[in-house]
This record gives C-alpha cells, structure tokens and sequence, in this order.
C-alpha cells in the first residue's frame, strides 16, 4: 500500500499555493513538538545576550546544552544517545541564539562543529555528512568534560539505526526561473514553487529557465530509503507481525510525499488501524494523508499491465493561441520550447489544484522522465508526458550486429516500449518509434481508487464525491478546449503580465 502525504488544505481545490504557503510552515513546529521542548520561550525574549558572530564552537555548544536557552532535545530511548538534536531544529535555534545569523552561516557552524567532532551523526558514524531536515545529530563530550557518568553512547551500527528511525532530508520548492542573484541556498518553507519571477511574469515566459528544472531525481540523496516497520503498535495480535516502510528521502513543501508500506505477514484490519492512526496524526499536523495505488496510471510498462485500467486522455487546444505563428514560443530560442511547453502545461496543472507527486513506479523504470501531479483532494491524478531528450534517446539505441553474433537475431530498429507505444498513440495518432516536437499537447488523467467511502467519511477525509470528481474533469476537458475561451483567456493574461512587468523594466 502507497500513502500519499500533502502539506495542502484539501479544501483548495483551485489555487494550492495558499494552501501550501499556510501549511509549510509548520515544519518547524512539528519538529519542535517532536523534541518535547515546546515550551521554549527563547523565540520571543531570550534574557541573555545572543552569541555574538565570531563566538567560539565550544562556546556554541555550551549554550546548546543550557538548560534554559538550549536546543530542546529528543527525548532518551535505547537507541539514541545524550543530547539527540533534530538538525533543522538546530539550524532555527542558531538563528535565534546569534547575532547577525543568517541560514547558509548556520549550516557552516553546524558543519564545522561536525568536522571538529564536536559533533555526530546519532547512529555514531562519522562519516555521515550533515543535512538540514528530519536528520538526528548528538552532541560529543568534550575534553573539559572529564567526568560524564550519565553519558549514552549511540548504538555505533548505522543499519540497526536507519532500521529504527526515518530520516528526511528537508529541502525549499524547486524554481523553474534562473535568478540572477547569487543563489542563497536558504530553504524556503514558507510557500510553493514560484511559477512566477519577482516581477510577476509567468516562468514559461521569463526570459531566463532552468534548462535542468524538468529532470527528475538530480539530487545526490537516494530517491527512496527503507526501515522496519513495526505493524501492530497497539500490541493487538498474538502473533508475530512484521513489515517494512519505504519513504522518500527528500521532502519538498510544494510537493506530495509518499511512504510505501510493504508486509508479508501482517493482518488487514491491524494494518488498516496502523493507516488510519497515520492519518489522525497527520491531520493534526497539518497534512493530509490519503492512499494511492503502487502505479497511480496504470500505464502499460510491461504487457502484464492492468487492461482494466487507464488514463483517460485530455488534449489542449493549441490553435487559438498561435494567432499566425508558426510555434507556440515562437520569439523564443527553439532550444527551450519544450521547456517552455512544460512549465506552460504545469501552470494549468496547478490552476487546476494539483501539485507534483514524484513516485518511482510512474515514470523513473521507462526512463522517459514524465511528470505526474495529485490533486490536493487525492482524489486525481494527471501525468504531463514529455518529450525524452536526445541524450537519452542515443543511450536507448540498440548496437546493430550480425545475426549470427548470438542465438536470437537482433532488429535494426528496435520496436517501442508498451509505455512509449501507448503515449504516441493518443498525442500523434499512430505509432512512432520515439517523440518529436509535433505532437499534440495534452494531459493523461487518471482516478485514484484506493480513496473508499470509508476514507471519505471517517475523520480524516478526502474530500470529493463521485459527483465533484466528474465536474473536475469536465472542467478540466472544457478549459483545455478553450471552451467559452477559458484558455485564451490564461494565455493573454500571462502575455499581459509581462508585457506589463518588462514596461516597467524599461522606465
């Protein structure tokens, strides 16, 4: 079973950014009522100097370890030793506790007091780097603490630890837009992905994009990580139950967030109350936790692929918005049109409430580099297909030889895979063996089943009925139509804000 988490109000069905805005910034929050240091008042009045910018690392940790203005540590178990600190938590407290303190000098203290082995990884290998989100970090005894009788030494085996605890790397909103100040590298949790520049142009037509921006998984983090899991928390069964978790290992606030619960010997019911305690917990975070399907579109990868299932495809009306041109981006260096394709396909995903949901089985085993959205209600999903880049295209030819350099003969030309056959089929209207810049724009929109009444009527709800889920579409089908002209609408308000925003430039 796959569960979705999403950092939106499942009320917002239209504009996810407000939702997002409001509900990212929790993150902190969460960390600190983890910790059980709540009641910290330094945020507000800290009634000693703060350090000042140059103070010493030993000076630093001396007030970590204050009991009154000190970080707030997570609470003693057998697998964690003295002093367990959250490092994003640690990141805010410097911010708080010293002058002058900005994110990126934060993260420099935090990695020196890690290379001076002041210091460690909570699982005790030090050669773990050090990395701003739900990463636990301890602080080491120092050689004027000669006597430390209460010390815990951590476990020193860093399997046993990742098998005990999930770790999340904690990272800001991806910008499709280049700016051409110097990066700060400050993890922004405090909204979603910026589809617009400072200046309000729309990114599909800022002058400058990130030609990287439609890659998946560049980050050097793993994209999945796994742990034990431990079914039945309530001590229900009496037998033995076991499973396993595999998370994402980076979170994005403008992003869903995916757990996959895997069990071999386990009971329903006891796995179904584990969700739905998942669930409450969830929403008193501010995030909504919903089931989704292992493959959300059933797109035919292999040919054991669900006949049963499958998207449903939605073509976009390009013609009333080409008015004489020859290309949609026309003006625009022919490099960057598919870019520019995307990010405009993106902006009506996410006028619509969907925002992206990175899932391994969608996209990343065909190599194509499809984008997949889920509706902030969890009820839908939408895949934007893209087109696969040469590079790609030329590790994908298959090397010709003989036909008798091996038992089988080998074709020239290879077929198409079933997920690449499927696609060109409804965004060309006939077979090809890869994509080109003539096909139809369009979306392939698909329903997530695993939502039963049972999730639409409990306390954690997904909201949407039947009926609203058939509105979504129909709308859906009638803005990409340019029915009532929704869609030209969009387009020459986009047009508009940068013609606006480049007269102002030029004042």
């Amino acid at each position: 079973m796959d569960v979705s988490l999403q950092q939106v109000s499942p009320s917002k069905s239209i504009n996810t950014s407000q939702g997002t805005k409001v509900a990212a910034k929790t993150v902190l929050e969460r960390t600190q009522s983890q910790t059980g240091e709540c009641d910290d008042s330094y945020d507000d009045g800290v009634i000693e100097p703060k350090l000042k910018i140059n103070a010493l690392l030993s000076d630093v940790i001396d007030r970590m370890r204050n009991p009154t203005l000190g970080m707030g540590f997570l609470q003693q178990t057998v697998s964690l030793p003295s002093h367990t600190f959250v490092s994003i938590y640690a990141i805010h407290w410097l911010q708080t506790n010293m002058e002058n303190m900005s994110y990126e000098k934060a993260t420099n203290i935090m990695e020196k007091l890690l290379q001076d082995k002041m210091i460690c990884h909570a699982s005790g290998d030090t050669f773990k780097r050090f990395v701003v989100g739900y990463y636990m970090y301890h602080i080491l005894p120092q050689k004027k603490d000669k006597e430390m009788s209460d010390y815990v030494k951590p476990l020193g085996d860093l399997q046993s630890f990742e098998n005990e605890w999930m770790e999340v790397e904690v990272l800001g909103p991806r910008s499709p837009i280049l700016s051409s100040e110097t990066n700060t590298g400050a993890i922004d949790i405090s909204g979603s992905s910026p589809v617009i520049d400072d200046s309000g142009i729309p990114a599909f037509l800022c002058d400058h994009i990130d030609p990287n921006y439609m890659q998946l998984g560049n980050d050097d983090m793993p994209l999945y990580k796994n742990t034990h899991l431990d079914i039945d928390v309530n001590n229900k069964s009496d037998r033995i139950e076991w499973g396993h978790a595999r998370y994402q290992a980076t979170f994005r606030p403008d992003q869903a967030y995916e757990m996959c619960i895997q069990w071999a010997v386990a009971s329903g019911n006891i796995v179904a109350d584990l969700i739905f305690g998942w669930a409450r917990k969830a929403q008193s975070c501010r995030l909504q936790m919903v089931p989704i399907p292992a493959d959300p579109l059933a797109l035919p990868f292999t040919e054991k692929s669900d006949p049963l299932r499958g998207p449903i495809y939605v073509p976009l009306n390009e013609e009333p918005l080409l008015r004489g041109k020859s290309a949609l981006f026309e003006g625009f260096p022919e490099e960057e049109w598919p870019e520019r394709l995307f990010l405009f396909q993106e902006a009506i995903v996410g006028r619509f409430g969907f925002i992206k949901c990175t899932v391994e089985s969608t996209s990343h085993a065909a190599g194509v580099g499809d984008h997949l959205y889920v509706h902030v209600t969890g009820n839908m999903f939408i895949l934007i297909p893209t087109a696969v880049k040469s590079q790609q295209r030329a590790l994908r030819k298959p090397i010709n030889k003989p036909l008798n350099a091996s038992r089988y003969p080998v074709h020239s030309e290879a077929a198409p895979s079933p997920h690449e056959g499927y696609i060109t089929r409804h965004v060309s209207g006939k077979n090809k063996d890869d994509y080109d810049n003539s096909r139809r724009m369009g979306f392939l929109w698909s329903w997530n089943h695993m939502i039963s009444k049972k999730w639409k009527w409990s306390q954690t709800p997904a909201t949407g009925d039947e009926p609203f889920q058939m509105r979504m579409l129909r709308d859906f089908k009638h803005f990409c139509a340019n029915q009532e002209q929704r869609l030209s609408q969009f387009w020459d308000q986009c047009w508009e804000l940068q013609e606006k925003a480049k007269g102002i430039k030029c004042c």
